[in-house]
């Protein structure tokens, strides 16, 4: 079955987005959408709204002006296939342009008069991409709890700190952490300790949106990254988590003996590091210890000390 759905041709001349939607349409042998646009920041609102599969892009749009439409792109939309459809045949860039993530480079006079291949160039495109995000999903999924790891971590907020940067979208992290996760291996062995690792992972997932990424950290302690969430919003995803835990696991154990997570909660700030920002939700994870556990913590950053408890 044909995977390709939606394309966003991305090209401000009418007459040469005419011809291209033209041969497109005239090549698919299944209906597909192809959503026209004639700026860099039309395709990336579309794509918030759509499942898009592939981008053609032309380099030279009234608001993206060369390679930086590429990368500016790819920040917004890391998943469909880039296809660069240009007058420019300049070897370097059409390197360039690959490495900044795009599938293919098409110089036009290349195509010209043979159009009809152009959906083919697509389809490989696309194929190229999904071959790339599932070598990238193995390597950053945790092979235990099928959750991202540490690598997915630090990938996803990069990403988000690029989007912050450019977009001032509000940015949480919330770092969870299994409250005397010894005593279950110590007590019902390694296997119940996994059970746990894994009911978790899933339970994180089944309580955060799916704009948010769910990861392990390390060990028992796992990380939620929040994009386009201020900071009153994590608290109320975080209390919800820590306030279920318990019930999910009342019958894989014991009455005497129950699951409960700590955590703490930091918001992205100008200037904050991966590093820094994970520093501070750890601390807060680390006062949520302290005061009792199976409560959550924030970090408010502009005093650098912790708020009272927020108790579930």
């Amino acid at each position: 079955m044909d995977e390709l759905k939606t394309i966003v041709l991305v090209e401000d001349n009418e007459a040469e987005a005419r011809l291209t939607m033209k041969c497109l349409r005239r090549s698919a042998e299944l209906p597909i959408t192809i959503h026209h646009v004639t700026t860099l920041a039309e395709a990336i609102k579309y794509s918030r709204e759509v499942t898009v599969d592939a981008f053609i892009l032309d380099l030279g749009l009234p608001d993206s002006s060369g390679l930086d439409g590429i990368v500016r792109l790819k920040i917004a939309a890391p998943e469909p296939a880039i296809v660069v459809l240009t007058a420019h045949d300049d070897e370097n860039d059409a390197l360039r342009s690959v490495r900044m993530g795009a599938q293919l480079f098409v110089p036009k006079h290349e195509i010209a008069g043979h159009m009809h291949v152009m959906l083919r160039l697509v389809r490989q495109a696309v194929a190229r991409q999904k071959q790339l995000l599932d070598a990238l999903a193995q390597a950053h999924i945790d092979p235990l709890t099928a959750i991202a790891n540490r690598r997915g971590l630090d990938s996803e907020l990069e990403r988000r700190m690029a989007d912050f940067q450019r977009h001032k979208t509000p940015l949480c992290l919330a770092m969870i952490d299994v409250d005397h996760f010894k005593q279950f291996n110590d007590r019902f062995g390694h296997e119940m300790g996994d059970h746990i690792l894994k009911k978790l992972a899933a339970q994180l997932v089944n309580q955060t949106r799916k704009s948010d990424l769910c990861t392990r950290f390390g060990g028992e302690e796992f990380a939620i990254v929040m994009p386009m969430t201020k900071l009153d919003e994590a608290l109320e995803i975080s209390k919800r988590i820590v306030q279920c835990i318990p019930k999910t696991f009342a019958q894989d154990l014991p009455e005497d003996t129950q699951v409960t997570v700590s955590c703490g909660v930091a918001e992205f700030l100008p200037g904050d590091e991966i590093r820094t920002l994970v520093q501070r939700a750890d601390t807060a994870l680390y006062a949520a210890k302290q005061q009792g556990r199976n409560q959550v913590q924030r970090y408010r950053s502009n005093l650098e000390v912790l708020e009272v408890p927020v108790h579930v």
